[in-house]
């Protein structure tokens, strides 16, 4: 299952999953250790460091993809983000371990909506719907 990571085509520093850490015939559940020595996190909020949403938006995204890449048979595609409609409950100050969780559920064509959430410290920090649309790879 690891290497699935691997397989997706994004490459550092652009790669947030840690870990995969399960999976079920329709989603995945993976890890992303914001350790606090990102780069990125210099200049968002530098007094009181705060994990970007697009950056959560996109980790789930990627776990998304994990699920595709998994199910795939014959011809390897990927996904690209078509749409998000993510709600944030709360922010996520570094380090922390964010798991992340991806159900299919709903298939339309060529686009896959999945049921997506961010939990960190037992608390769901966001929550919401992304829909990936199948691309070559």
């Amino acid at each position: 299952m690891q290497n699935l990571i691997s397989e997706l085509p994004h490459r550092e520093p652009f790669v947030f999953l840690s870990e995969i850490v399960g999976d079920s015939p329709n989603g995945f559940q993976a890890l992303w250790r914001v350790d606090g020595g990102e780069d990125w996190l210099r200049g968002h909020f530098p007094t009181r460091p705060v994990v970007p949403g697009v950056l959560i938006i996109e980790a789930l995204g990627q776990c998304c993809g994990v699920s595709l890449l998994a199910r795939q048979t014959g011809i390897q595609r990927s996904g690209m983000l078509a749409q998000a409609d993510v709600r944030f409950r709360a922010p996520v100050a570094p380090p922390a371990v964010l798991t992340l969780t991806s159900q299919v559920d709903r298939e339309f064509g060529e686009l896959i909506r999945f049921q997506v959430s961010a939990q960190c410290e037992g608390r769901t920090v966001a929550e919401g719907a992304l829909v990936l649309a199948l691309t070559a790879l």
